[in-house]
């Protein structure tokens, strides 16, 4: 059975850069969706960021210097395209493979192959079940010490509706909508938690399936999980992800 294209989002920092871009893809063998093209002169907000959840995001050095900058903690991988003759400097992204210009052929095909094989090894990882099983029972019996007043708690991630992010602190909501600090960013904890009961929903949020009791459709292309009765926090998602979402519940 033959594998689905690689999903690939290309941002430029301008018009030239993104023509560059889209000749290369135009050159490779390999099947690739070209699933979202993002022009920003100014590089790219969080929001856009968050929209944007393909297997690869391929950019230049333009945004590149603005992520880095931003300090995103980004999901996908990265190729850049560096259309300067300068050393790219990045310390807070993650760079998959740099492509010089003008692009030599085979570069970018290599680039592609590279995930692909990156792509299949993790999938095939997360559908082996006599391997991962006391793995999963062991990341989902996960336990947090919590600091509650003047004592300390035990809170186990399946009594955790949902993880968030708000200025740079990490919360987790409990059943009765309280919420506590957890030392963890939400990329450790989506590498440590059970993937089948946490879903990224966003770049803010990691929610719990088993609280999760409606998706409202807001329009054409937004969606939002309701978590609780008193609808709160709100957790909006793309069609994109509600997309995944949906495989995913029904997986």
């Amino acid at each position: 059975m033959s594998n689905p294209p690689i999903a690939v989002a290309a941002i430029a920092g301008n018009t030239d850069n993104l023509q560059i871009i889209r000749n290369a893809f135009q050159a490779i063998s390999s099947p690739v969706n070209l699933q979202e093209i993002q022009f920003a002169e100014t590089g790219i907000t969080e929001k856009e960021i968050a929209e944007l959840q393909p297997d690869c995001i391929v950019t230049d050095d333009i945004i590149l210097a603005a992520l880095d900058k931003k300090q995103l903690k980004l999901m996908q991988p990265l190729i850049v395209f560096n259309t300067t003759t300068q050393v790219l400097n990045y310390n807070n992204t993650p760079v998959l493979d740099v492509i010089s210009i003008p692009v030599v052929n085979g570069n970018l095909q290599h680039a592609i192959d590279k995930l692909t094989l990156l792509k299949r090894f993790f999938q095939h990882s997360k559908s082996t079940p006599t391997a991962a099983m006391p793995q999963a029972e062991k990341e989902l019996n996960k336990t947090f010490v919590v600091k509650r007043g003047k004592e300390f708690q035990l809170v186990h991630s399946k009594q955790i509706t949902a993880f968030y992010s708000e200025n740079k602190v990490t919360f987790g909501l409990d059943e009765s909508g309280n919420k506590f600090i957890i030392p963890y960013t939400l990329i450790e904890l989506e590498n440590e938690l059970n993937h089948h009961l946490f879903f990224r929903a966003n770049r803010q949020f990691l929610v719990n399936r088993n609280f999760i009791q409606k998706i409202r459709q807001q329009d054409d292309n937004r969606f939002e999980i309701i978590i609780n009765e008193a609808e709160k926090p709100r957790v909006d998602i793309s069609y994109q992800s509600f997309s995944k979402l949906k495989n995913w519940l029904e997986s």
